[in-house]
């Protein structure tokens, strides 16, 4: 199990180890490390700094599966997860899926 704190008060506990934490200003995004023969593809979270739990990432259906995301990127407002071959656009607010690349 992983704890995400701030400053001295844990505000987070997962049962994945945590692969990338982003520290935004109100609120953390956790990407958490899936075994690789385990099949968990809303792998990743929004946390505010008192614990709560704001959203867990979307589940969207994909014409071939994957096990969970293994990569996050944050740039102008605009949160990017990644997967084997998927880019997605995520919405900061919600956790839904925006948009979609398949990428080679």
């Amino acid at each position: 199990m992983s704890k995400v704190y701030f400053g001295n008060r844990k505000v987070g506990d997962f049962k994945y180890p945590i692969r990338c934490l982003l520290d935004l200003t109100n609120k953390y995004i956790v990407l958490l490390e899936v075994p690789s023969n385990e099949m968990y593809s809303e792998n990743v979270f929004c946390i505010n700094k008192e614990g709560k739990l704001l959203w867990q990432i979307e589940k969207k259906k994909m014409p071939h599966s994957f096990s969970s995301y293994y990569g996050l990127d944050y740039n102008k407002n605009a949160l990017l997860v990644y997967s084997s071959s998927i880019e997605r656009l995520v919405d900061l607010n919600s956790g839904k899926i925006l948009e979609t690349d398949i990428v080679k």
